[in-house]
């Protein structure tokens, strides 16, 4: 028995893995996390699957494989440690999504992460840490809904409580080179449920700091966004959300944006992109700090009546003039027609026109569609030669939920529909796959209505 424990403690200790889902084709990100630890890091994108997009099924298949692999290594050498830490890169969504490029398709939730995850019980054994490189995974809120704890033994997030640097951005190369390495990893792993632990891995590796970046386990976080103190537990963040926007100022000034009354026609610009840093306006902190504070969300609306507004409008308020912008370009043919119907229903006064003319500001789109709205639902089932009023106000309300409403994603026939891709928040978006599904033909409109 002694010999036996003897060869097996002899045989090599075959190191552990990571795998990299790249959703945005951020080279330089996957050069930097394999330099940390050749010949030990796998990425999945759309060039190592050979597929246009890269969704859950794309992961499956690549977890499948290493699951294989993994177990034909085991047979030669037991000592073979299997996946101890996966990689997601791209945008991050609100509603815990990782997604990017330019197809709809390209990305995977949360859910459908974990429940892919869970085909493969070796792998979810093995695997200790997940490193989230998008915008606000590392909050309070995104750790305990989507990302810790995807599988039993994963304790140990890295993520980023506000903006992350592009993927292009040599800090984001820079955090990856550092995270990557085996020795970091083992240190992550190591963590477990300790605050203390966790304090000192973020003081043990600067570049945290240096990028805007939290570590999270099961019951702390570290980072700089949620005081000077730098480290802190979930209960103790919790206790302190009768400070978020205790004189409801914050959300007045969104409210007032919102619904775009005297004084707040529109929101103000803020940079040409997501990632803009300089000159954040009110509003943009707004969002920060929403992001910041959401695990507050159930505690203030029950103690205080304050419903926080969800991240994904806000942003596409405060990215207004860029989601108007683009969907003038994108819908351009649906909204011309929208304005013909109006016009052959002798509602011509409620067109909207081009977006992208001067003047044409929040408070004009909101109320032409309003007005809109309350003449097409006086006028029933009117027609006007091929035109029918009902069909009409059904493109109404497409535009509605999408410029007015600022909804991301809208019900239709049973399923969702995105009103407006994500992509959108940025300047000169120009992908037609990422127009509103929201705002539909005349031809679309009558077949929801289920008028001939």
């Amino acid at each position: 028995m002694k010999l036996l424990i003897a060869l097996l403690l002899s045989v090599p200790q075959a190191p552990a893995k990571i795998l990299m889902l790249d959703f945005n084709n951020q080279i330089k990100e996957t050069d930097a996390c394999a330099a940390a630890d050749p010949g030990n890091v796998f990425s999945v994108n759309e060039k190592t699957m050979g597929s246009e997009f890269v969704d859950a099924t794309t992961v499956d298949e690549a977890l499948a494989r290493m699951d294989a692999a993994i177990k034909a290594e085991r047979k030669s050498n037991p000592g073979a440690a299997g996946i101890d830490t996966i990689v997601l890169s791209g945008h991050h969504g609100a509603y815990g999504e990782f997604f990017g490029g330019t197809n709809e398709q390209n990305g995977i939730t949360a859910k459908e992460f974990k429940e892919t995850l869970a085909k493969y019980p070796d792998i979810c054994k093995s695997l200790k840490n997940v490193v989230l490189m998008g915008c606000y995974p590392g909050t309070v809120d995104a750790g305990q809904s989507h990302w810790l704890k995807v599988c039993p033994n994963t304790r140990f997030t890295v993520g980023f409580p506000l903006q992350a640097p592009l993927g292009t951005d040599p800090r984001s190369a820079k955090l990856l080179s550092q995270v990557c390495a085996p020795e970091a990893r083992a240190a992550a792993a190591r963590v477990g449920d300790s605050k203390e632990a966790l304090c000192q891995f973020y003081k043990n590796m600067p570049v945290l700091k240096q990028v805007g970046a939290s570590v999270s386990n099961c019951w702390n976080i570290a980072t700089d966004k949620y005081g000077k103190q730098q480290c802190f537990s979930f209960d103790e963040l919790r206790a302190r959300c009768s400070q978020f926007d205790p004189n409801g100022e914050m959300k007045t000034l969104y409210e007032n944006y919102f619904e775009a009354r005297t004084g707040y026609e529109n929101p103000p610009l803020d940079g040409s992109d997501v990632e803009a840093e300089p000159g954040k306006t009110p509003l943009r902190k707004f969002y920060d700090q929403l992001h910041l504070w959401r695990h507050c969300h159930d505690s203030l609306a029950a103690e205080y009546g304050y419903d926080m507004p969800h991240p994904a409008q806000v942003i596409r308020l405060v990215k207004f003039t860029q989601v108007k912008d683009n969907i003038n370009r994108l819908n351009r043919k649906e909204l011309a027609e929208y304005d013909r119907r109006l016009e052959a229903l002798g509602l011509g006064q409620f067109a909207l026109g081009d977006l992208s003319r001067p003047g044409v500001n929040r408070a004009y789109i909101k109320r032409q569609i309003a007005s809109a709205q309350a003449a097409l639902s006086r006028m029933g089932a009117t027609r006007a030669g091929q035109t029918d009023a009902r069909a009409v106000l059904r493109m109404a309300a497409g535009v509605r939920v999408t410029l007015v409403d600022l909804l991301s994603k809208a019900q239709s026939e049973g399923k969702w529909v995105r009103c407006s891709h994500f992509s959108l928040v940025h300047a000169g978006a120009r992908d037609p796959r990422d127009k509103s599904r929201c705002i539909v033909s005349y031809e679309k409109a009558a077949q929801l209505m289920g008028i001939k």
